[in-house]
C-alpha cells in the first residue's frame, strides 16, 4: 500500500490535477512545456560604492612621439578609450563596460568586439595602466577623452606661386622691343645716366608716349618714376592694353599728389577714376613714386608706393601694348620725368 500510495501521488503531481476520491475519471492531458526567451539590457546603476572609485574620471598618458591614449571611467560601469597614433595620423576610439575585480584590479569589456583587458590602479603612484603595458602609466587628467597629439603641429604655407617674368627693363640702354629715342619740338625721350627721359614740351593736350612693341593680356606691371625738371603739375605713368594712341587704359600720378585712371576710346577720353588727391604720393621735383598696376581680365588696378589707391571695371580692351608716358598740364610749361626698374609678370 505504501508504495501503491507513493506511486498515485506521483501520477497526480505529474498530471498536474487534483484527486476529489473519484477512481474512474480519466487523467488529464499533460500539456507541452512552451519556453520563451527573454532578453534584457541592463546598465548599471551608479551605487555609492562605485561613485567614488578611484578610477572614476580620466585618465591620460602621453609620449614625446605623439602617442596619446585617454580613458574616461564613467560611474555607470561605461568607459571611452581613445589613441592617437602619429603613423598614421588618426585617433581610434572604443567603448565599453567596467567592473571591479577587487585588489585595485578592473576588468574592461570593448563593445565593438567583447574583448576584454585588465586594467590596474596604482594607489601609490596614483595613476592606471593595462596589464599589457605596465610602463604606460596614465595619470589624472583634467580634459577632454578625444585624444589627440602631442606634438606641436606646424602648418607649413606653400610658397606663392613664382611669376613669370613677362619683361624687364632697367632703362640704361635703348632696346629694340621699344620705339625709337626722338628729340622734336614737342618733346624729347632718350636715355641718359642709366635712366629713360620722357620730357612733354607741348601742354596741355599733348602728351609724349615711348611704347614697347610687345602685345599683353593680363600682366602686373611695376615701374619707377621721378619728376627731375619743369612743373609738378604734370601726368606721369602708363598706358596698357593699347590698340593705338586712341584706344588704351592711362594709369597716372603727378609730382603735386594726385592720381586718376581714364580710357581712351577711339581718341575719346572717359574718366573711370577722376583726378583725386592722395598722401602716399610723394610730392615735388626728385620725388620717385613706385607705381604698381594689375591687369586681370576686366578689372584693373592702380597701387603707389605699397598703397592701393583704386580698382576700376571694364570690358573695353583686354590685350595691348604698354607705353610709358608724361603729360604737362598748364600752358606754356614742360615736364621731364625719369622712369626705372620697369618689370612685367604675369598674375
Amino acid at each position: 500500500m505504501g508504495i501503491l500510495a507513493v506511486l498515485v501521488l506521483g501520477i497526480v503531481l505529474m498530471s498536474g490535477c487534483t484527486n476529489t476520491g473519484s477512481t474512474s475519471a480519466a487523467p488529464a492531458a499533460t500539456p507541452t512545456p512552451q519556453i520563451v526567451y527573454v532578453t534584457v539590457l541592463v546598465t548599471p546603476a551608479p551605487t555609492v560604492a562605485r561613485a567614488q572609485d578611484p578610477i572614476i574620471g580620466v585618465w591620460r598618458v602621453s609620449r614625446s612621439d605623439g602617442y596619446d591614449e585617454r580613458y574616461r571611467f564613467n560611474a555607470d560601469g561605461t568607459f571611452e578609450e581613445s589613441s592617437y597614433f602619429v603613423n598614421p595620423n588618426e585617433t581610434v576610439a572604443f567603448s565599453g563596460t567596467w567592473s571591479a575585480q577587487g585588489g585595485n584590479s578592473y576588468a574592461l569589456r570593448v563593445t565593438v568586439n567583447g574583448r576584454s583587458r585588465t586594467i590596474v590602479y596604482d594607489p601609490v603612484q596614483k595613476g592606471i595602466y593595462d596589464t599589457r603595458y605596465i610602463t604606460l602609466l596614465l595619470t589624472p587628467y583634467q580634459g577632454n577623452v578625444t585624444a589627440a597629439s602631442t606634438v606641436p603641429v606646424t602648418v607649413s604655407t606653400p610658397p606663392p606661386a613664382l611669376k613669370t617674368v613677362l619683361f624687364s627693363d632697367d632703362f640704361s640702354h635703348w632696346r629694340s622691343e621699344w620705339n625709337s629715342e626722338f628729340d622734336h619740338f614737342d618733346g624729347k625721350i632718350f636715355y641718359s645716366g642709366g635712366s629713360l627721359h620722357i620730357r612733354d614740351n607741348t601742354p596741355p593736350l599733348g602728351t609724349i608716349f615711348h611704347t614697347l612693341n610687345e602685345n599683353f593680356g593680363d600682366f602686373i606691371l611695376d615701374v619707377d618714376t621721378k619728376l627731375v625738371d619743369g612743373t609738378i603739375d604734370d601726368w606721369q605713368g602708363v598706358s596698357i592694353r593699347a590698340r593705338d594712341d586712341a584706344n588704351y587704359y592711362g594709369l597716372d600720378v603727378s609730382a603735386d599728389g594726385y592720381y586718376t585712371i581714364v580710357k581712351v576710346e577711339n581718341g575719346n577720353l572717359t574718366s573711370l577714376i577722376e583726378p583725386t588727391r592722395s598722401s602716399y604720393i610723394k610730392k615735388g621735383v626728385g620725388a620717385t613714386n613706385h607705381i604698381h598696376v594689375e591687369a586681370n581680365k576686366n578689372i584693373v588696378s592702380l597701387t603707389v608706393n605699397g598703397h592701393h589707391l583704386s580698382t576700376v571695371t571694364d570690358n573695353t580692351f583686354r590685350d595691348g601694348t604698354v607705353n610709358l608716358r608724361v603729360n604737362s598740364k598748364p600752358t606754356n610749361s614742360f615736364s621731364e620725368v625719369v622712369f626705372n626698374n620697369l618689370t612685367i609678370t604675369s598674375i
